[in-house]
């Protein structure tokens, strides 16, 4: 097996385990996400409930700091949304509703409604999607990297090929410092010490 197809299976299995790592990372992270958005959600509700009733309160600053964004054109969103959960809670209703990617609380009551959207929902699988194309293009970009750097190796079998078929005026230097570089410029030193013996022999020989 070549040098270059144990690299890519290397690679390949890499990222594999990164795929599957960030699953893992995923299902769990989810399950614990469920469990703090419901509190969240309902915790949410409840004031939005509250300053449906009292006109004077204002939640602005808890929604800003709880990640979440008012919504004022309701009936655009409702048109398109699927309910994925809802709850009837003390004077009032709950809906969660999804849109495209984004996560909506709807809540009802008889003072009115308020639609809200769950920005942090949108950020964290955002940031999991991002680490994730990180992850991956820092294992192709080092995949690169290692088969760029090993291209010399790749160069230098082509050269002692040919000088297996008789072929001495190949020439193999190098200005690489490293062990592939080396090698290579060793192995022209070698070159030219038998092309020099070959020479002085069919001069003696003449």
């Amino acid at each position: 097996m070549k040098i270059y197809t144990k690299i890519r299976i290397i690679f390949v299995v890499a990222i594999i385990f990164a795929s599957a790592f960030f699953v893992f990372v995923f299902i769990f992270d989810n399950s614990i996400q469920s469990h703090n958005t419901k509190k969240r959600y309902m915790q949410t509700a409840y004031l939005a409930l509250e300053s449906m009733k009292d006109k004077q309160a204002n939640i602005d600053s808890y929604l800003n700091e709880n990640s979440f964004e008012k919504i004022e054109d309701i009936d655009s969103i409702l048109a398109t949304a699927t309910i994925q959960n809802q709850r009837k809670i003390h004077k009032g209703k709950v809906q969660i509703l999804r849109n495209k990617n984004s996560i909506y609380l709807m809540v009802h009551s008889k003072n009115g409604e308020m639609l809200l959207r769950d920005t942090l929902h949108d950020k964290h699988w955002l940031y999991i999607f991002g680490a994730y194309l990180l992850s991956v293009l820092f294992l192709v970009a080092l995949y690169l990297w290692l088969t760029r750097s090993l291209l010399p190796l790749k160069i230098l079998e082509e050269q002692i090929n040919e000088v297996a078929k008789g072929n001495l005026n190949i020439r193999t230097t190098s200005t690489s410092n490293d062990e592939i570089g080396k090698i290579a410029n060793a192995f022209d030193s070698a070159l030219q010490k038998i092309d020099s013996l070959i020479s002085s022999r069919q001069l003696f020989l003449r």
